[in-house]
This record gives C-alpha cells, sequence and structure tokens, in this order.
C-alpha cells in the first residue's frame, strides 16, 4: 500500500481506545518510471515526488547507478540539504509559532534565499548568538529557552509548558540496512521502525544530554530540527552521513528522515522501482506517530498536544485529526 494520507480520529469518551488510525491507500508514484531508462527516470522522479525532491533526486541516482563520481554524489547532497533547510526554516519560523500562538518571523523567512552572509544572520538570529548550539549543555539549553531571547527559544517555552517531558515520549530503533531491504521487498516495514531527523543528531552534546534527560521527548525532537537547521545555514558539516548505496538501493536525508528507493534495471530500461518513505515507518500501524500520541494524556489540552505531537513527527503526507465531542466531531 501507498500511503497518501493518514486520518486520526480522538475520542475522549472511549476508554479502552481513545484514537483511531485510518491509513488512506493512494496509487503509487513510482510506477510512472517503469519501462523508461535510468537516465529518464532520474529526471522524472524528482518532480513526482516533489515535496522533498532533492533528497529523492539523490536517492534514485544511487538506486539507479547514475551516480558519476564524488562531485556529482555532493551536488545532489547540497541540494538535498537546502532542501532540508527550507523546510526546517518554514516550521521554525511560521508552523510553530503559529502552532503556539505566537507571531511568524516572515522577515526572517525572507533570509532564506539570501547569501552566505544573510544565512549566517539568520542562524544568529534564531539562536540569538552563537548558532553552534548542537554543543551546548541541557542547562544551557534550559537557560536560553528562559532567556526567550529568539524566536525558536520563544517557541521552546511555549512548548515547555505545553508539555512535560515525560508527555508524548516514545522511542523506536532506526531501520537497518536490512530493514530497508525487507520493507522495500514487501512493501512495508516488517516491523515499528523510526527515521527522522533526530536520528542524525544523537551524537551532538546537547542532544545526547537530552536524551540521557527526559528521553525522546518532544522537546528533544524539536530541537534537533532545530539544530539540523542551524547547521545547514552556517554550512556546518552534516552530522548524519548517507549511507553508502548498493547495487539497485539508494537512501538520502529528507527533513522527515531517511529516504530509500530500489530499483530493477534490465535491458537497459527500468523494470521495477520501488520507494519507502520515512512516512512509511513513522506513521506505520503501532509506528512512532502511534505511540507519541497514545502516550499524551487525556484530558481538555489533549488536541493541543496532540498537534504538538504530529509536528514532532514531521509527517510527509497529510495528516487529518478529528476530535470527537458531545456536539460532534471537530476537525483539530
Amino acid at each position: 500500500m501507498t500511503l497518501a494520507a493518514l486520518d486520526i480520529t480522538f475520542d475522549p469518551s472511549d476508554r479502552a481506545e481513545p484514537w483511531r488510525f485510518a491509513p488512506v491507500a493512494g496509487p503509487d508514484p513510482a510506477r510512472c518510471v517503469i519501462g523508461r531508462t535510468p537516465e529518464e527516470a532520474e529526471r522524472l522522479l524528482p518532480r513526482v515526488f516533489n515535496l522533498c525532491g532533492g533528497a529523492h533526486g539523490a536517492a534514485a541516482a544511487a538506486a539507479l547507478g547514475r551516480d558519476a563520481g564524488p562531485d556529482a554524489v555532493a551536488a545532489r547532497l547540497a541540494v538535498a540539504r537546502q532542501e532540508r533547510i527550507r523546510d526546517h526554516a518554514l516550521a521554525v519560523l511560521h508552523d510553530w509559532p503559529t502552532l503556539f500562538g505566537l507571531e511568524p518571523d516572515r522577515a526572517a523567512l525572507g533570509r532564506i534565499g539570501g547569501g552566505a552572509a544573510d544565512r549566517r544572520a539568520l542562524a544568529q538570529h534564531l539562536a540569538s548568538g552563537d548558532p553552534d548550539l548542537a554543543a551546548a549543555s541541557a542547562a544551557d539549553l534550559d537557560a536560553w529557552i528562559d532567556e526567550g531571547a529568539s524566536p525558536a527559544a520563544r517557541v521552546l517555552a511555549r512548548l515547555r509548558q505545553a508539555a512535560e517531558p515525560l508527555i508524548g515520549r516514545a522511542e523506536l530503533p532506526s531501520p537497518t540496512r536490512t530493514d530497508f531491504a525487507a520493507a522495500l521487498h514487501d512493501g512495508a516495514p516488517p516491523m515499528p521502525r523510526e527515521t527522522t531527523i533526530l536520528d542524525g543528531w544523537r551524537e551532538a552534546p546537547l542532544v545526547a544530554a537530552l536524551l540521557a534527560r527526559e528521553g525522546a521527548s518532544l522537546v528533544t525532537r524539536f530541537v534537533a530540527r532545530l539544530l539540523d537547521l542551524l547547521a545547514g545555514l552556517i554550512d556546518a558539516p552534516d552530522p548524519a552521513p548517507v549511507p553508502a548505496a548498493s547495487p539497485g538501493l539508494g537512501r538520502a536525508w529528507a527533513a522527515r528522515g531517511l529516504l530509500a528507493h530500489q530499483a530493477r534495471v534490465e535491458n537497459g530500461v527500468v523494470t521495477a522501482y520501488h520507494v519507502l518513505s520515512p512516512s512509511a515507518w513513522n506513521l506505520a500501524p503501532g509506528g512512532l506517530l502511534t505511540r507519541v500520541l497514545t502516550a499524551l494524556p487525556i484530558g481538555p489540552n489533549t488536541p493541543m498536544l496532540a498537534r504538538i505531537a504530529i509536528a514532532s513527527v514531521n509527517p510527509c503526507v497529510p495528516v487529518r485529526l478529528r476530535v470527537e465531542t458531545p456536539e460532534g466531531a471537530l476537525h483539530a
């Protein structure tokens, strides 16, 4: 099944099963390259999967055997990273403030398209100083949030007020190469795994300290995404190296996690092609989003916490949340 959307219903009156998940199936876009040459497929796939087209392009090139040397690989990965920066910036400067009732920082968002100086200035604006937050301690982060001198700090302050560390905490192992191969073969993950931008930041001092203190909390997940944005803005080394390609299999980091492409080429044409998005893992039955939502306390604030939880997972397909009330269903 190709996941096109996920419908979630929260019914607080149902004490046995307050959360219901209904995956929505859609057509498989990857089938459009069957019968085409690898060159045609490489050009077409980033347009078909245009949400994270750069990352899909990098994974497709590797899967199709189209890597034309280290310079070409580096260029593709640079495009994918710029895409991550734009996605993160939109979240940090617009979507997250809106979620927490703050004003979006549209002026700062406009700097994304500028040169290196503009981007470094944006990083300093987001960090209210040194953009190397990854080297900070958990206590440093707490003080930075309390100071509230940057838009990102103010968002995290609202998040801390809304959700204690244990609320919505859930964690699964990252998929291995064997897991990817099995999922691509079967068309669905064989077991619960997660792949999010947090994976690449686990060794950073700040994230390691947060994981030790409060686990994979909502705050930890938001912080990892902020760090990925800051690192991209100042052109710091990418903390998450792309796994090595193998014949017919290519992977690349997107803003939402690690995606994979698998290709079979026979007699110069593509005869089979499969794509596995991060949401195939994170939104799977019993997967990360299910576990995060079912870890939320049931009460008046649950719908708001659910929206925060969904933002922390950052799905790549629409997730529609419906809340059942005595007056009828509301879309949250």
